[in-house]
């Protein structure tokens, strides 16, 4: 039987002498391989240079060079993801931009760019961060008012993990070859097993365009143990803000003004 892009059915002999056995198949699920692990450990590993996959033979979906994280749990599993942009154009041709702290260059305001930056891929407007004392951070969730990125089948569920798969992009008109500039995404992640925050993640995607236009992109990422099972207020209000539901189990602290925010700074929140 088949209801939308899921088959249900029996295997061989289902049903007759108590032989089979019941199964579901999503025929447009994700699937995420490959990539090298740049972090890891017994719960969480962060891969770069990985590929995710949709559909079947007739319409399959593609695409390469990405970043997946896979948090190991069989009790209910999920991402909460935010991110922020910049757009650097380098002090040196030949010192690429470093860790979050470390840019190495300028960053660029709209007055730069043929476009205004920044969009989510579906079409929610935010800032781009120009300086690092005022970080706009935004939620990355496709499916509102679901907190989750997972909700947005940009991830690969199984019954002993959850995987996402993303590759932040921007297009050309944010791009000037001869400045060799850096489309930089910083991007948060909160894994969730059972309920319980288990790990931060934060990882970096730095694009650029090569003489032919065609990007490439390189990665870094860190993890930490998240304490009191906690997503901070600060990134609570950013979701209460822009109309998602919380995570299970999260709770804006008392006396928290969701609606005047402090700004956002390095390594705070």
């Amino acid at each position: 039987m088949i209801i939308g892009s899921t088959i249900y059915g029996t295997t061989y002999q289902g049903g007759a002498y108590d032989a089979g056995v019941l199964y579901r198949l999503r025929t447009l699920r994700v699937a995420v391989a490959g990539g090298t692990s740049i972090v890891h450990d017994a719960m969480i590993d962060v891969r770069a240079g990985a590929r995710a996959t949709q559909g079947d033979q007739e319409k399959l979906k593609e695409i390469d060079d990405g970043i997946s994280v896979n948090l190991k749990c069989t009790n209910d599993p999920h991402f909460v993801q935010f991110i922020y942009r910049e757009v650097i154009q380098p002090a040196s041709a030949t010192i690429p931009p470093g860790a979050e702290a470390f840019p190495n260059g300028k960053l660029l305001d709209n007055s730069s760019f043929a476009a205004s930056c920044c969009q989510t891929s579906w079409g929610d407007p935010y800032q781009i961060t120009t300086l690092l004392t005022d970080i706009h951070w935004n939620p990355d969730a496709p499916a509102k008012p679901s907190p989750y990125f997972e909700a947005g089948h940009s991830a690969e569920l199984d019954c002993g993990s959850l995987t996402l798969f993303d590759r932040p992009q921007l297009g050309t008109p944010y791009f000037d070859l001869g400045h060799l500039r850096v489309a930089r995404a910083v991007v948060r992640d909160y894994a969730i097993c059972g309920g319980i925050v288990q790990r931060q993640v934060t990882w970096i995607a730095d694009q650029k365009l090569d003489a032919n236009q065609q990007s490439h992109w390189t990665y870094q990422a860190t993890f930490s143990s998240v304490i009191n099972n906690k997503i901070p207020d600060y990134f609570l209000c950013l979701l209460k803000n822009k109309g998602y539901d919380l995570p299970s189990g999260q709770t804006i602290s008392a006396g928290v003004d969701c609606g005047h925010l402090p700004s956002a700074i390095l390594g705070k929140p």
